[in-house]
């Protein structure tokens, strides 16, 4: 089985003496982890995405695709020295005859970004995109049925994979 692995959160690191922007990106899969702001920093600009979940296999008729992962961000207003939790998770694996798993859901701090859900088997139900909470949230994209008895394609996450301004 092949597992996706989705860029799950980025952030931007606003530094008040010289005014210059560092950008740090996460991508391993994680859970619990911690993030200490640098001395200097008064907030972040957060951008968390949920995994895209896994399409529909199917035993003769088109799987169902799955949904794609949900979109959040927001800036967090904070001290040098505080600490933060993060989980970045990965995309549903896709179903053999069976549904897809749904997508994991990244967080930090209170800004979470939901996975897609998983497509169904056998020309059954399409995956929903993900959603999300603590900011502004673009919903994952839902999924279409697939024109082979593999399951279909996954939906597109709300916003560019990778995208970084």
């Amino acid at each position: 089985m092949k597992t996706n692995y989705f860029l799950g959160l980025c952030f931007f690191v606003m530094q008040n003496s010289f005014c210059q922007t560092v950008t740090q990106t996460f991508t391993n899969i994680v859970s619990g982890a911690t993030f200490t702001v640098p001395c200097g920093v008064t907030s972040l600009t957060v951008s968390c995405w949920g995994g895209g979940g896994g399409g529909g296999g199917s035993t003769g008729v088109n799987g169902g695709s799955a949904g794609g992962g949900g979109y959040c961000t927001n800036v967090i207003v904070t001290t040098p020295g505080s600490l933060f939790t993060y989980t970045i998770s990965s995309g549903g694996t896709g179903g053999n005859g069976s549904g897809g798993f749904p997508g994991g859901k990244t967080t930090f701090s209170t800004i979470v970004a939901n996975g897609g859900n998983g497509g169904s088997a056998n020309a059954g139900t399409l995956g929903t995109g993900g959603t999300g909470s603590g900011g502004t949230v673009t919903n994952g994209i839902t999924g279409t049925i697939g024109n082979t008895v593999n399951g279909g394609t996954g939906g597109n996450s709300g916003v560019p994979a990778a995208q970084v301004e």
